[in-house]
């Protein structure tokens, strides 16, 4: 009984996934030079009392037999650096100069790194594949038809945050994004994300997740032109490329195999090389001129002086931004792993890297999620929402959690 209901939740989690409806609590630490920023705000959003109630039900089912599987997957050294990296979090967190903020953000990485074990423990590989990327489905035709009339109305539609956590925004929103189309500035759709950048990311996950049911299914195939059209809409160069030649990459391996298979990482590890190096290249024409490369390469190269100051155990957790003024932009720096190694150190950078070269050569013999991770990896080495923002953490830790699990079927 009890593992209906907590799988029945588990189902209603990945389709809210987009929610974004949560309490807010602002402390004095959630400011910074006087500004509020929503990345030191503590949340306890809809979605985390779901996942905390899931987690709390899965454990009150547990008897001999799951508690002998829990421990059997404790070997598995995926796992075990996994352990690692969240130790480390706190270790990093009893060294923060704002211990507060550090322990919530460990605490909500604690939280979503459970959805983890719980799909590695619970995941029917031949059942619940099908059942998530029908959900899939729904959810990305929904927020992708808000995402029309936002479009549409150049703004929000609901102007209401109760209304699926919709950010209220119009063209006089401070900070609002604009982009020029066809000589006219206009504001792409933010759905119920609070970027176009994470929509984007969203949909290109959701949309791949999408793929396993086409063409059999006209459902999906009407919910993927949708969402992709969708995706166009939020203006985020970097994820179409990604997503783009994801399915050119996806094509590829099913019809050259295993060199497909080498091709793609040797460009994916190219990939990983030219984004990290992103400050090299600060004083050429090209990026002086793109904000966007900039900005980046400028957030990353005073993390990396960060790192250097703070190499063992980091600042401590959503605590880089006592730096804001040397970089001027009150946001995580740009790329998930330099992110990590400034905020938490040597030993959860190592243990993440490790962590993600395990997935990444796991994922080799699913092309399908092979693609879908190396996806997540891109974007996360050009932007951080898949390690900061609730919505698409959860994306990352149900996707993770479904990988592991395929391998430990085999």
């Amino acid at each position: 009984m009890i593992k209906n209901i907590h799988k029945a939740l588990f189902y209603l989690l990945v389709f809210l996934i987009p929610l974004n409806l949560g309490k807010h609590y602002v402390f004095a630490w959630s400011y910074v030079r006087g500004l509020l920023v929503d990345y030191r705000v503590p949340v306890i959003y809809v979605t985390d009392v779901i996942l905390f109630t899931v987690l709390l039900l899965w454990v009150l089912s547990f008897n001999k037999s799951l508690v002998r599987r829990l421990l059997s997957v404790m070997n598995d050294k995926g796992v075990v650096l996994l352990l690692f990296f969240l130790f480390s979090l706190i270790l990093s967190a009893l060294g923060s100069e704002d211990k507060a903020v550090s322990f919530y953000s460990a605490g909500k990485h604690f939280l979503y790194a459970g959805l983890f074990f719980y799909v590695l423990l619970n995941f029917d590989t031949k059942i619940d594949f099908s059942i998530l990327a029908r959900i899939f489905g729904i959810s990305v035709l929904l927020v992708s038809l808000l995402a029309f009339a936002q479009w549409y109305s150049q703004g929000s539609v609901f102007d209401n945050y109760l209304f699926f956590g919709e950010q209220p925004y119009m063209s006089s929103t401070p900070g609002i994004v604009k982009e020029s189309y066809f000589g006219r500035t206009v504001i792409p759709p933010y759905g119920t994300f609070r970027h176009p950048n994470v929509f984007a990311g969203f949909l290109a996950v959701g949309l791949l997740w999408l793929l396993t049911t086409i063409p059999e299914s006209k459902f999906s195939m009407l919910a993927f032109g949708i969402g992709f059209i969708a995706l166009v809409l939020t203006f985020s160069t970097f994820t179409w490329v990604v997503f783009l030649l994801g399915l050119l990459a996806l094509w590829g391996l099913k019809k050259y195999g295993g060199s497909g298979r080498k091709v793609i990482v040797a460009v994916l590890l190219a990939s990983v090389a030219v984004l990290m190096a992103l400050p090299l290249f600060l004083d050429s024409p090209a990026f002086s001129e793109t904000r966007s490369l900039s900005r980046r390469a400028s957030m990353l190269l005073v993390n990396y002086q960060v790192i250097k100051d703070n190499l063992l155990f980091g600042t401590g957790p959503a605590n880089t931004y006592k730096y804001a003024d040397e970089w001027r932009f009150i946001q995580p720096v740009h790329n998930v792993p330099v992110l990590i190694f400034a905020e938490s150190g040597v030993f959860a950078f190592l243990s993440f890297s490790g962590l993600i070269c395990i997935a990444l050569k796991r994922s080799l013999k699913y092309p399908l999620l092979f693609i879908m991770f190396s996806l997540i990896l891109l974007v996360s080495l050009f932007d951080h929402f898949f390690y900061t923002i609730n919505q698409t953490q959860l994306l990352f830790w149900l996707t993770l959690g479904v990988l592991f699990t395929y391998n430990l079927k085999q």
